[in-house]
């Protein structure tokens, strides 16, 4: 019982520490670093009904934007696109995803939204933005 209380007591110094500053190596914040941004594919996306979404995501690191070509009809695209930024103190991604309608109204109809914050790692970390219905995009990136 007294090692259980130990343990939960260094987990509790662990998480004040991690959330009080940079003592926290897996929290180090990707600042003031070149960030690579991959948009592999989405899976079970879903449109205007009865048509198929023509899928296309946009992807925010502080004042910079970068968007994916539109895919037209399908709920399952493959993008494969990679983009870089430059950000300026920035530490959280905003990834958009997003179906362009093309038919009578013209409008464009926003499937979900997701904040990632960056962070530092010798290897690519993987991101899942969870959309409406189900679906879901995968994109991955590297603080360079």
């Amino acid at each position: 019982m007294m090692i259980l209380q130990s343990q939960r007591l260094k987990m509790k110094v662990f998480v004040v520490f991690c959330l009080l500053g940079p003592l926290c190596a897996a929290a180090d914040p990707c600042l003031n670093t070149p960030v690579e941004v991959v948009v592999s594919n989405g899976i079970g996306l879903t449109g205007d009904f009865p048509d198929d979404p023509e899928p296309y995501v946009v992807v925010n690191i502080g004042n910079q934007t970068r968007t994916t070509r539109v895919i037209e009809s399908t709920s399952s695209p493959d993008w494969w696109e990679t983009f870089h930024f430059n950000p300026d103190r920035v530490s959280t991604m905003k990834i958009n995803v997003w179906d362009e309608d093309s038919g009578l109204r013209g409008d464009y109809n926003l499937l979900g939204t997701c904040k990632e914050k960056l962070l530092k790692s010798e290897k690519p970390q993987d991101v899942t933005c969870f959309v409406k219905d189900g679906g879901l995009v995968n994109l991955f990136y590297t603080c360079q």
